[in-house]
């Protein structure tokens, strides 16, 4: 049997290492595949992997090397008598794409230089006293609110924590305009807040609630909304450069498909993003056991690679701590292991391949916002679906996408577009799970690659209005962080409810919440 070399796993031929007489077998060791030869091939002449059409495109290297000019069965040779060169064509393209520099996209600028993906509008209360005002002006209106949470006073007052949890969601580049409720006193927090989220340049309106006075308010509310609504209809999408463009990444309910179709195909959507100046945010420090190693050798130095190992010993830390057990102990959860995953370093090792293969720029604080292009991670212990989402949303990210496997419904953001993906077509096909996009089209034979590219233009349909996900107009609207954010490690926690094989709607448990605490 003649060995064959592959460049690239993308490449669809394979160069001879011998000579190969027609009806021997050819092994590509690096895909596993045996093909047969069709005719006699030369020593370091191409065979072709698979059927290749007339005008179909050969890979090699990962790129494309000319154009067939007739079809080709696998095993069959590849040259001068089949294959067109078309380098001057190619080569047009590619210097195109970098004489033009980063891809552009149609979005709404900002006055800050930033863009958004669309026009939201929340009103954020900064008392709790407020919450009324703030939902029945959402309620009128549909615009999002932000819930002032009153069990996460500090002696009757907003904590840091919230505050800049306001502030940076109100300055997040989705939002157009923001109505901020506060007390009518000159130094307040409301009035702090109001002035962070206006150096942005956007509308910011700011609303004195009077205790006795809330129809009044409410009705004043609804008419700056509305005033709101109606300027944002009259903005047109423009051509912007994707710089800054930002992606916050997760999965959840994986399964065996989920790292070898799902992230993947993920992980080489988010290498293009970058490839395009924009950022990718992924923080599942609990999942990260088993292969912290390879997130800190995909670290820009040393140093941050080290910080990363140091925070990962933290949570597992936190974890032991807080419930007597080690992290493996609840993860992979029963649901997991039933569909595949038994260990956590086998899980883990599936989970980080969502922030592809660009270097890992830095670890973020609360609510820092990223020094430029590349994969950052925010440091937060949670595994719910939304905290990626939430933190991402806070460091200026537009969009987040959640891979499952075995089905997962998400919690939306109400200022978020949040896409789902899977790698299991049979998932895909259940209706139920509200699935946007397929990776499980690779075991069509498509190579990871090539998914990745669809999902990176679905991704962008999404971003310009052209698509929107299955859950994009059927929101709640009321935005709930301490829902998703609060310790997932207490007594109290029901951790077996975190992985649910199967549907689940948390929409009324959401509600539920809201009224509690609002």
């Amino acid at each position: 049997m003649i060995s064959a070399i592959i460049i690239d796993r993308s490449d669809n031929v394979a160069m001879v290492t011998a000579q190969v007489e027609a009806g021997q077998e050819i092994i590509i060791p690096e895909k596993d595949q045996v093909v047969k030869s069709l005719e006699a091939i030369g020593p370091g002449h191409k065979v072709a992997l698979t059927r290749l059409e007339a005008g179909e495109t050969v890979i090699k290297y990962g790129i494309p090397i000319g154009r067939m000019i007739s079809t080709v069965e696998a095993g069959g040779w590849i040259s001068t008598h089949n294959l067109e060169d078309t380098t001057e064509e190619l080569c047009g393209e590619y210097c195109k794409k970098f004489r033009e520099g980063a891809r552009k996209i149609k979005a709404y600028p900002r006055e800050n230089g930033s863009f958004g993906i669309r026009n939201y509008i929340m009103v954020i209360p900064t008392s709790p006293d407020y919450n009324i005002i703030a939902e029945a002006i959402s309620d009128k209106t549909g615009c999002a609110w932000f819930v002032c949470d009153r069990t996460r006073l500090e002696q009757g007052e907003l904590t840091d924590y919230t505050k800049k949890a306001m502030i940076y969601t109100g300055r997040n580049p989705n939002l157009y305009a923001v109505l901020i409720i506060g007390t009518a006193s000159e130094g307040s927090v409301g009035r702090e807040v109001y002035a962070a989220i206006l150096e942005t340049g956007k509308p910011v309106r700011y609303l004195s609630g009077v205790t006795g006075k809330e129809e009044e308010a409410i009705n004043d509310g609804i008419s700056i909304i509305e005033q709101f609504q109606r300027d944002a209809s009259k903005l047109k999408r423009e051509l912007v450069s994707m710089e800054g463009f930002g992606l916050s990444v997760h999965c959840s309910g994986s399964d065996w498909t989920t790292a070898i179709n799902g992230n993947s195909s993920v992980g080489a959507a988010s290498d293009i993003i970058v490839k395009n100046g924009g950022r990718v945010f992924m923080t599942e420090w609990m999942e990260w056991s088993g292969s912290q190693h390879l997130l800190a050798e995909q670290c820009a130095t040393h140093e941050l690679g080290l910080e990363l190992l140091d925070t990962v010993d933290k949570v597992r830390a936190t974890v032991l701590r807080e419930t007597g057990l080690p992290v493996e102990h609840m993860n992979p959860a029963q649901a997991n292991k039933d569909a595949g995953l038994t260990t956590l370093v086998e899980k883990s090792t599936g989970t980080i391949r969502k922030v592809g293969s660009t270097p890992i720029q830095g670890l973020l604080d609360y609510c820092e916002q990223p020094a430029g292009k590349g994969v950052w991670l925010p440091k937060h212990d949670s595994v719910w679906p939304p905290t990626t989402a939430i933190y991402g949303s806070l460091s200026g990210a537009h969009m987040s996408i959640l891979v499952t496997g075995i089905g997962f419904l998400y919690f939306e953001l109400p200022h978020m577009i949040c896409v789902r993906a899977t790698g299991n077509p049979v998932t895909y096909n259940n209706e139920a799970f509200k699935i946007d996009f397929n990776a499980g089209i690779a075991f069509d034979g498509l190579p990871i690659p090539v998914v990745g590219e669809k999902l990176f233009d679905y991704l962008i349909k999404v971003a310009e209005g052209d698509e929107d996900p299955n859950t994009e107009h059927d929101k709640d609207r009321a935005f709930n962080m301490y829902y998703y954010t609060e310790n997932e490690f207490g007594k109290d926690t029901d951790r077996s409810r975190i992985l649910p094989c199967g549907v689940m709607n948390y929409r009324q448990q959401r509600k539920e919440f809201t009224d509690r605490i609002k």
